[in-house]
């Protein structure tokens, strides 16, 4: 309990991708200088053109924490080669994940409401089935 899980909503086969994933992956370097490779991710709910932006509102989070970005990055490689997907610990994929595992995502977030701290499911999709 407590681990967050962000949905992509990846369909692979159809390649169609309703959430946004942008990776950079940069070569910088430290104080002492070393050169370290940094990774940065953009998880977004839609697009990014400033025009459909303001029709309706979207959901994005930057960051650079280290679990989430290798997951973002295990995503592109998914798509770009053979390799089959790794097991996510917070990202829930649409054609990988099963119905069981999101469910579980969303008995985790009402139990995280239930202890009395800041709790929320944002749903953004144009299907849902059974």
């Amino acid at each position: 309990m407590g681990t967050r899980r962000y949905p992509s909503g990846l369909w692979h086969g159809r390649s169609e991708t309703h959430a946004k994933l942008l990776l950079v992956i940069r070569r910088e370097r430290e104080k002492n200088g070393d050169a370290e490779l940094r990774y940065y991710a953009h998880l977004g709910t839609g697009n990014y053109h400033q025009s459909i932006t303001k029709l309706y509102n979207e959901f994005g989070l930057l960051t650079s924490d280290q679990k989430l970005v290798t997951e973002v990055n295990e995503v592109f490689m998914l798509l770009t080669s053979l390799t089959k997907l790794k097991k996510m610990d917070l990202l829930c994929l649409a054609g990988f994940s099963p119905q069981k595992e999101i469910i579980n995502t969303i008995h985790n977030e009402a139990e995280i409401a239930r202890k009395g701290w800041l709790a929320r499911i944002i749903a953004k999709m144009s299907v849902l089935l059974d």
